[in-house]
């Protein structure tokens, strides 16, 4: 077995095989920021080149099966450690 990584926009996925990835949903420290909230719909839509998802190369049906999926939001950052932001919602 051997896995491949692209984009998840690449193609369109059954809900059938996303669903078990997303089954625990978002950590709190996401779900409990009602700053999130309101812009994590726009995430995929803004940051699509780092939405990213781990293929199994075994084809089911005649295609590869996600295994795993993770998405990212670039920041500005120094590499100063005193830089890092404080949270997810203190970022720039």
């Amino acid at each position: 077995m051997t896995y491949l990584i692209e984009r998840s926009d690449a193609r369109d996925w059954p809900d059938e095989q996303l669903e078990p990835l997303f089954a625990d949903a978002f950590p709190p420290f996401i779900t409990a920021d009602p700053v999130a909230a309101v812009y994590i719909g726009r995430v995929r839509a803004y940051f699509g080149e780092f939405d990213i998802m781990l293929l199994d190369d075994t084809l089911v049906d005649g295609a590869e099966r996600p295994v795993a999926t993770g998405w990212g939001v670039p920041i500005r950052w120094t590499g100063e450690l005193t830089d890092l932001p404080s949270g997810y919602t203190d970022t720039t």
